[in-house]
C-alpha cells in the first residue's frame, strides 16, 4: 500500500510539474507559481517537490528577463515576434473599422483614441499566450530599426490644413543665382494661381465628412493608421510629397483655375514613419 501511495504521489506531482512547465513556456508566470505552490503543498515528499527551489528561481529569472526585454538572441527573437504580431494586428483592426460604413470619421477617431490601444494589447496577449505586463515590456524593447510608414494620402489636408506655406519642407539649395531666380518666379506664379482659385466663386471646398464618404476602405485605413501612430506610437519622421493631381502647387487650371480637388489646395501628402 505504501508503494501504491508513493506512486500516486509521484504521478500527481509530475502532472503539476507539467502544468508549471507549460505555464512557463507560455509566459504565464503567475500560473506557473500557483501550480508549483500546489505541488509543494499536496506532494511535499515527491521527487518533483525536492527541486521546487530551483524551479522557483527559474520562474523568477525568466519573468525578470521578460520584463526587462531580456538579452541575447532569444529575447531579441521574442521582441521581434511581438513587434511583428502587433503591427499585423494593428492593420487588421484598423481595416475592420475602416471598412464598416456605419462608422463616421468621428466614430473612428474615438475608437482610435479610447478603444484600440487597450484592445491591441489584450488581443495580442491572448494570441501570444503572454501576461499583459510581460508583453508590454517586450513591446517597449522592440528593435529601433523596425519601422513602418503610413500616409494620410489625399486626406492630408484634414490634419495639415489647406495652406502649403505652413509645411516644413526642406528648402532647395545650391544651383546658383539663375536657379534661385527660377524658384522665385515659380513661387510667384503659384501664388497668383492660388489667388485666382481663391476668387473662383464656383469652387466648393469639400468637408471632412465629404472626403470620408467618398474615400474607399483602403484610403480610410491608411488615414486612420497614420492618425493612430502619430498619437500613440513613436514617430521617427514626418515628410511630405507632392500631390499627384497638381504636382505640389495645390492648384489646377483646367477647366478653370481652382484648388486641386485631390489635395484641397495643400499640394502635399503627409507621410509618417513610425516605430
Amino acid at each position: 500500500m505504501d508503494a501504491v501511495a508513493a506512486q500516486a504521489q509521484e504521478s500527481g506531482a509530475i502532472a503539476l510539474l507539467d502544468e508549471v512547465d507549460k505555464a512557463l513556456a507560455d509566459g504565464k508566470y503567475a500560473e506557473a507559481r500557483a501550480a508549483l505552490e500546489k505541488l509543494k503543498t499536496q506532494y511535499p515528499n515527491s521527487s518533483a517537490a525536492a527541486g521546487a527551489k530551483a524551479l522557483e528561481d527559474k520562474i523568477a529569472q525568466e519573468e525578470a528577463a521578460a520584463r526587462s526585454g531580456g538579452a541575447g538572441a532569444t529575447s531579441k527573437a521574442a521582441a521581434d515576434k511581438v513587434s511583428k504580431e502587433y503591427y499585423a494586428l494593428l492593420k487588421s483592426l484598423i481595416g475592420k473599422v475602416a471598412g464598416d460604413k456605419s462608422f463616421t470619421m468621428d466614430d473612428c477617431r474615438e475608437y482610435l483614441d479610447k478603444v484600440l490601444p487597450g484592445e491591441l494589447m489584450d488581443k495580442l496577449a491572448a494570441r501570444l499566450k503572454m501576461e499583459r505586463a510581460a508583453l508590454e515590456e517586450q513591446w517597449k524593447n522592440r528593435a529601433p530599426a523596425d519601422t513602418r510608414q503610413a500616409s494620410y494620402g489625399d486626406g492630408s489636408w484634414i490634419v495639415a490644413g489647406k495652406d502649403p506655406s505652413r509645411l516644413s519642407d526642406e528648402a532647395e539649395s545650391g544651383g546658383g543665382l539663375e536657379d534661385f531666380k527660377k524658384q522665385k518666379e515659380q513661387q510667384k506664379a503659384i501664388e497668383e494661381l492660388r489667388q485666382k482659385a481663391q476668387d473662383n466663386k464656383n469652387y466648393k471646398p469639400q468637408t471632412e465628412a465629404d472626403w470620408w464618404t467618398a474615400a474607399n476602405a483602403v484610403k480610410r485605413a491608411s488615414w486612420l493608421e497614420a492618425a493612430f501612430v502619430e498619437q500613440h506610437l513613436k514617430v521617427v519622421e514626418v515628410r511630405y510629397k507632392n500631390c499627384g493631381g497638381c504636382g505640389g502647387s495645390g492648384v489646377v487650371v483646367s477647366p478653370q483655375t481652382q484648388f486641386c480637388r485631390r489635395c484641397e489646395g495643400l499640394g502635399k501628402e503627409k507621410i509618417v514613419t513610425y516605430q
